[in-house]
């Protein structure tokens, strides 16, 4: 299924049961959460979220910047079309989908159940959040003009 609003995205739905929404992290693909998805959707409704459509055909292709209230608002679209009637959802997102699940959360608490936000780089909270900040701002600019080799060599 896909978002109309030009993004690409996508969301996968498997199972039965109360809905989990699953956010991922990286850059927006669900890839290697099959095994984990499938466990899972023998007891929930588990809706794959694919924000940038790179599951589906747009790996490879440009993409925008990542902005988790983008994508927390993608998600909610989602969460709309699988459960209209607002049924509270359970979130898991990890890494950047867990930042996602906390803006989502903090946007929408009426729409969620509960959230496992699985290490979301939320670096500001922390003592040296400033350097790593700016050691992100770093990796981006060089992935920006030295591809993504470069950058993640950073890391």
């Amino acid at each position: 299924m896909t978002d109309t609003d030009g993004t690409g995205a996508h969301h996968d739905v498997r199972g039965g049961g109360p809905v989990l929404l699953v956010l991922p992290g990286g850059a927006g693909h669900p890839m290697g959460l099959d095994a984990l998805t499938a466990r899972l959707a023998r007891r929930f409704t588990v809706v794959t979220h694919d924000p940038l459509g790179l599951a589906h055909g747009r790996l490879g292709l440009p993409v925008a910047d990542q902005r988790p209230g983008d994508w927390s608002e993608s998600a909610l679209r989602v969460l709309d079309e699988v459960s209209p009637g607002g049924e509270p959802a359970y979130v898991f997102g990890t890494s950047a989908g867990g930042v996602v699940a906390l803006d989502l959360w903090a946007r929408h608490p009426e729409r969620l159940r509960h959230v496992v936000a699985h290490e979301p780089p939320c670096v500001a909270a922390l003592p040296d959040g400033a350097a790593l900040r700016a050691r992100f701002r770093e990796v981006r600019a060089v992935h920006r003009t030295a591809g993504p080799a470069a950058a993640a060599s950073l890391l």
